[in-house]
């Protein structure tokens, strides 16, 4: 038995359909004039001398007038051949993965039925179908399937068939969703004919198989817990996902977290693997890992100081994860915390104050450095308070004792004016 195909698209699946009005004739070899590798796929035989085959080829270039031909254990039987090209089917692997497809049935009602159930929502369905009818009355149409090739193209008149007709039918439609012990029925026009039908899924050519990775942030400290993320896009899902953290350690799963212990420059790598199996793909980011922020020193200058002297803080810091930040508490009345390693105020009240920094990196790790810091009262005339106002005092008093001593001398020096010296007068 022979056919011949031509096709305007690659690369396709190509499928073979024969119905041979007999039930012990077997297929020897299916050969073509391209050279295409042809694979069973399924049969069916059902009652009356109506047995279906179907094989299957792929074929990666466009076919012109490719002559398909079938090899029969037997030549004294009626036979009707189709083939034809599925475009955008997976040629890597064109059948649904469900083991219990095809699903095959047979007999002689006027009521035909396949039943899917496929593991993939993206499928190609199609129902292959040998009948013995009369004339060319043959099916009716499955709901929500479209005719490839009817009965009133593929039939030959056979005396083994009941119905004096061997007739086949082919139907296909496309789904967006895996199909759940979903019954396909369809109703002969008006006969009770014998039938042997097959019902197939044929997956679609997936998308470019990628793997897209995020992580909460691109620099982390030592000891820190890390949340990352990776999307598998295209190929058949569902997906597996394998991690190397570039540490030395590995993951699995979609979104892991890890801790790093060592500081460095880590490339994270998620690579995805697609339900097929043999399809895989990754993607890399570079993660930077920091120590914690520590404080080295934290000083003050002038080291003593007095309310109304300015006065300068200043931190120094190691490690940390990125730009660090800087808060500082408890400071002396008239001094207000800044973001900065190093800023200045001047004290208005004095006292003893247990300054505290605060320093956070970009992963929200902190350090923290306590100062004592004592503000002494007001100098007076430059000196310490209570020189200044025991020099005062000394001056007042000083200047007290001028004056009195002044008083004094003026006082003796009045009285001496005073006093005249004493005379004896003598009369004559």
């Amino acid at each position: 038995m022979s056919q011949t195909l031509t096709t305007t698209k690659k690369p396709d699946v190509i499928v073979g359909l024969l119905v041979v009005n007999d039930t012990t004739t077997r297929v020897t070899s299916v050969t073509d004039s391209e050279s295409l590798i042809w694979t069973p796929r399924a049969s069916q035989a059902g009652p009356a001398n109506v047995q279906v085959f179907v094989y299957y080829a792929i074929a990666s270039s466009i076919l012109s007038a490719d002559n398909i031909t079938f090899i029969l254990s037997s030549g004294r039987v009626a036979t009707v051949c189709q083939e034809f090209g599925i475009a955008g089917a997976d040629t890597n692997s064109p059948f649904d993965s469900n083991t219990s497809m095809p699903n095959g049935s047979s007999d002689t009602l006027t009521t035909n039925s396949v039943t899917y159930s496929t593991n993939n929502p993206n499928d190609f369905l199609i129902i292959l179908q040998g009948f013995c009818a009369e004339g060319a009355a043959g099916s009716g149409t499955p709901s929500g399937f479209t005719t490839i090739i009817g009965s009133g193209s593929a039939h030959v008149k056979s005396s083994n068939c009941a119905s004096n007709f061997l007739q086949t039918n082919s139907f296909y439609k496309i789904v967006s969703e895996t199909q759940s012990s979903n019954i396909v029925s369809w109703s002969f026009d008006t006969q009770n004919s014998p039938f042997a039908v097959i019902g197939d899924a044929i997956e679609s050519a997936p998308g470019t198989l990628s793997a897209s990775v995020t992580v909460g942030s691109n620099s982390v400290d030592v000891g820190q817990l890390t949340l990352f993320s990776c999307t598998g896009m295209g190929g058949v899902s569902p997906y597996t996902y394998f991690w190397t953290f570039g540490d030395g350690s590995s993951g699995t799963g979609s979104s892991p977290s890890h801790t790093y212990s060592d500081t460095g420059t880590m490339n994270v790598v998620c690579t995805v693997t697609d339900s097929r199996g043999s399809f895989t793909n990754s993607q890399q980011i570079v993660l930077q890992v920091y120590t914690d922020p520590s404080i080295t020193s934290f000083t003050l200058t002038p080291a003593s100081l007095d309310v109304g002297q300015k006065i300068a803080f200043l931190v120094s810091t190691n490690g940390g994860n990125g730009s660090l930040t800087y808060s500082y508490s408890n400071l002396p009345t008239g001094c207000s915390s800044a973001n900065s390693s190093s800023f200045s105020c001047t004290p208005t009240s004095s006292g003893t104050y247990l300054v505290t920094v605060t320093v956070t990196d970009q992963g929200q790790e902190t350090a923290t450095a306590t100062l004592q810091v004592t503000i002494a009262p007001p100098r007076v005339l430059g000196l310490p308070r209570t020189m200044g106002l025991a020099l005062i005092f000394v001056a007042v008093l000083g200047i007290c004792m001028v004056a009195i001593l002044s008083v004094v001398f003026t006082l003796n020096r009045k009285k001496s004016f005073r006093i005249r010296p004493s005379s004896d007068s003598k009369s004559n």
